[in-house]
């Protein structure tokens, strides 16, 4: 991993993205993240006719896009009219779109549509364009499609759906094709090609995907861009660029992300997820972090960082209440109030997000707890006290004993995510407790090293976490098996990233699937 990474605005920004590559192109339709899990949940997506409208008017504004022909640079061939039949011209591309060979049915379908387009347009290439809009509309290439079984037992996955599964795993694309000619040897499913072919895909740059993907969705880290810490407080949190406000949030969401990337590139452990002795930062993070009182010096409030791009560099921590993404700014700062940290969200976010154990929701009529810590304060009453008396309700108090202990050792840094020993009103500030009601610490540090100290919590939560994410749907009992194993063989090389990784792919659940029988 590079010493210094460049970021551009598609994470900075707001409006901007990192690289337009067609112009006036229709916004894609995002699906939603499913409640502790991802937004590639198969039961979770549905297509509509609203919906399937909005896909082809996408696929007509890409193909129409006045610099379509520059980027793909098909014009002179495969929209070129020759000699070719256009059922030949469409048999490789329907093939590749839908990521296994195409029927005569699905074929004749699209070239008797290519037929009635070139009718009605007079246009061999106009009716061509209109085809590839047609086929990135299809729900064929845009959801992951299984064939029906002829039995109700779970089926080994066929070599291109295994290639499908593959690709959409690493890079969340289709497979290239090298994956392609590997699965029509009949080569894919043989484990030591699989394993070559999961370490050659990890190589690659497009496996960066699973830091955009999955990283950023197992963090929860777009909860990052609806926090709202209160202006009058945390002024310095925002900064007015033009007529815009923009909240440093967008900095402090890179850090945790190029933390996850270093460790898959540098092929590390994943327990420096937990805790890392470097982190990545631009000039304005590192400042917020060393100087939590005045972060940018005399620098005011406009124009203080460039919006187009930051530089992040990685650089050595020299204590121990950084490092890992429990203590960055990020999730510290997702997990708080506008006017006061939350021990509850902190607590659920680290049952949630670390160890794969979310708490239930709360019941009904949940007491109210004040939102601004002053008034909490003026009572002469720290959040631990007042979270005492919360906890006392019946209806509470198991959840808290387990949650509450996971947030308050996150207490010492405030709500936008700076270490601080007193709270505001000069209560000192407690963040002991007990792990697993087992564990004690003490501080932050104390924290790390207990769950240091019982691993294999953390990595079998993230290797559920993982597993979900590549199967794209919750997991079962049935799946116990398969995480028992991937958590063992993690354990036994230390938590290396590759080794997870080539578990989770070649996992019984991974290489087969279960389909209601065919009708």
């Amino acid at each position: 991993m590079p010493r210094s990474v460049r970021v551009s605005n598609r994470t900075l920004g707001k409006n901007q993205v990192e690289r337009q590559i067609l112009k006036d192109v229709n916004p894609f339709a995002i699906d939603l993240q499913a409640e502790h899990g991802f937004n590639n949940r198969g039961e979770q997506l549905s297509t509509s006719t609203i919906l399937l409208e909005s896909l082809l008017k996408l696929g007509r504004s890409i193909v129409d896009s006045p610099n379509f022909d520059s980027y793909t640079k098909l014009a002179d061939s495969f929209f070129k009219e020759d000699e070719v039949p256009i059922k030949e011209k469409l048999r490789p591309f329907l093939g590749r779109a839908f990521r296994r060979p195409v029927t005569e049915v699905t074929l004749n379908r699209y070239t008797n549509y290519y037929e009635l387009e070139k009718q009605k347009t007079s246009s061999h290439t106009r009716a061509l364009k209109n085809v590839v809009a047609a086929i990135l509309a299809s729900p064929k290439f845009l959801y992951v499609v299984e064939a029906k079984s002829e039995t109700s037992k779970k089926i080994p996955l066929s070599e291109y759906e295994l290639a499908q599964r593959l690709a959409l795993f690493l890079w969340s694309s289709i497979p290239d094709k090298e994956l392609i000619a590997v699965a029509q040897e009949g080569q894919l499913s043989k484990p030591d090609i699989l394993e070559r072919e999961i370490r050659r895909m990890l190589l690659d740059r497009r496996s960066r995907a699973l830091s955009e993907n999955f990283a950023r969705q197992w963090l929860r880290l777009d909860q990052l861009v609806t926090a709202v810490p209160d202006f009058d407080r945390f002024g310095e949190y925002y900064a007015r660029i033009g007529c815009e406000q923009w909240k440093f949030g967008l900095q402090t969401m890179v850090e945790p992300l190029l933390l996850f990337e270093s460790i898959q590139v540098e092929d590390r452990s994943i327990m420096l997820l937990v805790d890392s002795n470097y982190s990545y930062r631009s000039d304005e993070l590192q400042s917020w972090y060393e100087n939590p009182q005045r972060p940018f010096g005399t620098r005011g409030n406009r124009n203080r960082f460039n919006t187009m791009s930051q530089t992040f560099s990685r650089r050595p921590l020299i204590t121990r209440k950084e490092g890992g993404v429990l203590s960055t700014a990020a999730v510290l700062t997702m997990t708080s109030t506008p006017l006061r940290t939350s021990p509850i969200k902190r607590g659920a976010w680290v049952a949630t997000v670390i160890f794969n154990d979310p708490p239930p929701p709360p019941p009904d009529l949940v007491p109210e707890i004040e939102e601004d810590d002053a008034a909490i304060a003026a009572s002469g009453l720290t959040i631990r006290d007042r979270l005492k008396q919360h906890a006392s309700d019946q209806s509470c108090a198991s959840c808290h004993a387990k949650i509450d202990p996971m947030g308050f050792a996150l207490e010492n840094y405030d709500p936008v995510g700076r270490w601080r020993e007193d709270y505001a009103g000069g209560l000192p500030v407690d963040a002991s407790g007990k792990l697993f009601g087992e564990i004690e610490f003490k501080n932050i540090v104390e924290f790390k090293d207990a769950i240091l100290a019982r691993p294999e919590k953390f990595i079998r939560g993230f290797s559920e976490h993982l597993l979900s994410y590549a199967l794209g749907r919750e997991l079962k009992v049935t799946d116990k098996l398969a995480v028992d194993r991937i958590t063992g063989k993690a354990m036994e090389d230390h938590g290396r990233f590759s080794t997870v990784i080539l578990e989770v792919a070649m996992s019984h659940p991974f290489r087969n699937k279960k389909i209601k029988k065919a009708k």
